[in-house]
């Protein structure tokens, strides 16, 4: 991705996706921020949806298949300050998924959608500005 700042970003794997990939996404939240997401997409479905909520101080994790979202997992206490730069690193395996916030261990989530090399895009939306998306192999 260039190094133009962007919001809503789409960031497409051309080359389809790889498990045991890292993928790394930079930015900064708005000041005002009342969310964002990062979802790894097919389509319509959403094989892991990571989502800080600043109006409820939560991350809400989840999948959405066939247009029906799946159950949330909730974190209480979202670190990802408003206004703040970060950095975030999804380490994605075939069975989960592990976040890490400025190099420091957020969360695991356990994939729950199928084959995750189905991947075909990152969308980075809401109230954030995007610096940059990478994908490298581990």
């Amino acid at each position: 991705m260039s190094s133009a700042k962007n919001e809503n970003v789409i960031f497409d794997l051309d080359s389809g996706f790889i498990p045991h990939s890292l993928v790394t996404v930079t930015g900064q939240v708005k000041p005002k921020a009342s969310s964002f997401a990062v979802n790894f997409i097919r389509d319509d479905d959403i094989f892991f949806h990571f989502n800080p909520r600043y109006y409820e101080d939560v991350i809400v994790l989840n999948t959405r298949e066939n247009t029906i979202w799946n159950t949330e997992e909730r974190i209480k206490g979202n670190p990802i300050k408003q206004g703040s730069k970060f950095k975030l690193e999804f380490q994605c395996e075939e069975n989960f998924f592990k976040v890490f916030l400025n190099g420091t261990f957020l969360v695991e989530f356990k994939a729950r959608m199928h084959p995750i090399s189905a991947i075909t895009a990152i969308k980075v939306v809401s109230d954030t500005i995007v610096d940059d998306i990478s994908v490298t192999a581990m």
